[in-house]
């Protein structure tokens, strides 16, 4: 039993480690005056008994935590402690592990009240107080979080708490290796910073700041920043702020209230309760309420309540923004996620936004998802650039290998606005500026179906160069020849105004179908329909180049009613050169 501070210190520097072990935490303990070497290999058993550790200070230039390391291939678990408080209640105003004076710039340094967890360790009921950091003296590549920087065990961490600032103060970081000159990117997260290992985090919860000062950072989450592992995130929960005054120049940064990159990771009921906003990111970014990117993993049961905000950015490339996620790609899935939080940008670099998610790749599936709120875009991009918005995904990217995508069963019912302000003078790309209910831009195989739009799309265009395309289902079908839509509904108005160009296409269901090989059937349009350009607006399709079959065609097109007399004439833009077939009147 471990009583008072000496025997703490004593305890740290001579207890002989056995996994047999279990050392107990009698009293509350006051550090104050003490130092601390943080011991590697730990294994056994350490049991806070629901004591507190304050005033504890631990500043290296090596891993920093209570405990440096768990051992690899050993059996450990830490449970029960609270450290950073007197109280319990509020931090002690003193405690922190800091990472400073790097003694290299190529070693990974980690910190957090187990700095790397090893082998087969569990935490259970650790709450930290403590601030986490790294000093603006440090050199080295660095990963950091409230409760474990390297996350490297097959164990369970369970009903772990932080409400510590993690912070990242350095102005530059490490390389991927001695004499290497390529910068290797860190991260940081409200509970775990990286994971290796197929471990559970479960119910986690953050209510510490992330905030990251350093260039060299890519990764950022209120509770994982970063994974390649099959480990899987239940119920865990962000109520923290994360401020990225700086994000990665040379590569892509990723950022979500749960977690910021993930593959082959599994999440399920997990939330984000805070606003994310982000204006400073240097290159590509992957921005989402939950989750930044998530790729051959699954999420199911996840929400997010927070706002997803974010600015022009500086030299970025192009930008992939959602409600719960930034991007989804190679066999990834969502679904039964619900987004709550709106969506906003400013934007001046190509721009992929969703309610749901951003931007689709290769395989995945979105299904069953809602969508409670606003998704605008304010895009002003120059040559080559182009946007896609909606209220469940914005852009459906290419596939590299021929597997199909999907999104079906969603619902959206937050408004979506696309302001298109690009200079004149600029040289548009072929996708153009896409926004719709469910769907923005849709290339190469991708299904849509059984989806339900409740809400108006607005698209505005101040750019005559720029084409513009709006729908209440799919903005613009582009090409390929696994596309097709089917069975779903529109129930939202389609506004799609412009400033001199004829480039405008607005649609019930569809905006613009370019590919001979698309497919409508059982699609459905009971909103009106004001396009800008007449021979490109109709209740079902705006412009059809492919097939439409057995589609429903009600609401107005362009202030006329459609009856059950007129509707034929309005099924698609008499600019279309595809097909309608046993197309029918609708009405509410």
């Amino acid at each position: 039993m471990i009583l008072t501070a000496d025997e703490l210190v004593d305890w740290n520097e001579n207890a002989v480690f056995s996994e047999s072990a279990t050392w107990y935490l009698g009293a509350d303990i006051d550090m104050a005056g003490r130092s601390w070497t943080p011991r590697s290999d730990f294994i056994g058993t350490f049991d806070g008994m629901g004591h507190k550790i304050y005033n504890f200070v631990v500043e290296t230039s090596q891993y920093t935590g209570f405990i440096r390391t768990t051992k690899e291939g050993g059996k450990a678990c830490i449970k029960n402690l609270t450290i950073g408080s007197k109280d319990g209640v509020k931090w002690d105003g003193v405690s922190r592990f800091r990472h400073s004076n790097s003694a290299n710039n190529y070693t990974w340094y980690y910190a957090g009240i187990v700095a790397k967890a090893m082998g087969a360790t569990d935490a259970v009921n650790l709450t930290n107080f403590a601030a986490i950091e790294v000093d603006a003296s440090a050199t080295g590549k660095t990963r950091i979080a409230g409760i474990c920087g390297n996350w490297a065990s097959t164990g369970t961490m369970r009903r772990c708490i932080n409400y510590g600032t993690v912070t990242n103060y350095a102005s530059v970081t490490g390389v991927s290796s001695s004499g290497s000159t390529t910068l290797a990117a860190g991260g940081l997260g409200g509970i775990c910073a990286e994971c290796d290992a197929a471990g559970l985090f479960e119910e986690c919860r953050n209510y510490g700041t992330v905030t990251n000062h350093n260039p060299g950072n890519s990764t950022f989450a209120g509770i994982l920043a970063n994974t390649g592992s099959a480990c899987t995130l239940r119920d865990c929960r962000n109520y923290g702020s994360i401020v990225c005054l700086e994000t990665y120049s040379n590569n892509t940064s990723y950022a979500g209230g749960i977690m910021g990159f993930g593959r082959n990771c599994t999440l399920t009921g997990c939330v984000n309760h805070k606003d994310i906003s982000m204006d400073n990111f240097r290159h590509i970014i992957c921005l989402g309420g939950v989750m930044g990117y998530l790729a051959t993993g699954k999420a199911s049961g996840c929400v997010n309540e927070g706002a997803v905000t974010a600015g022009k950015g500086t030299v970025s490339n192009w930008g992939s923004f959602g409600g719960v996620s930034g991007a989804l790609y190679i066999g990834g899935t969502i679904e039964d996620c619900i987004n709550r939080g709106a969506l906003s940008l400013y934007y001046t670099n190509s721009v992929r936004a969703g309610g749901i998610c951003g931007s689709l790749s290769t395989g995945v599936y979105v299904r069953n998802c809602t969508n409670d709120a606003p998704v605008s875009c304010e895009f002003s991009g120059g040559n080559n650039l182009w946007a896609g918005v909606a209220g469940i995904c914005g852009f459906q990217e290419k596939t590299a290998d021929g597997r199909v995508n999907e999104v079906s069963g969603c619902v959206n019912n937050g408004a979506v606005t696309l302001l298109n302000s690009t200079s004149a003078s600029v040289t548009p790309h072929v996708i153009g500026v896409d926004a719709a209910g469910i769907m923005g831009v849709t290339m190469l195989s991708c299904i849509v179906k059984n989806n339900v739009n409740n809400a108006d799309v607005r698209a505005s265009n101040t750019a005559s160069t720029f084409t513009l395309n709006a729908g209440g289902i799919t903005g613009f079908f582009r090409d390929g020849t696994g596309l097709s839509s089917e069975g779903n509904v529109n129930y939202g108005n389609v506004i799609c105004n412009n400033s001199g160009s004829s480039a405008i296409s607005a649609g019930g269901v569809t905006g613009l179908v370019t590919a001979s090989t698309v497919t409508a059937s059982g699609d459905r349009n009971y909103g009106s329909v004001t396009g800008g350009e007449a021979s490109r607006s109709g209740s079902v399709a705006g412009v059809n180049a492919g097939t439409l079959s057995s589609c429903g065609a009600g609401g107005s097109v362009n202030g006329t009613v459609l009856t059950a007399s007129n509707f034929s004439s309005f099924v698609q833009g008499s600019a279309s050169t595809g097909t309608h077939g046993g197309s029918t009147f609708v009405s509410k």
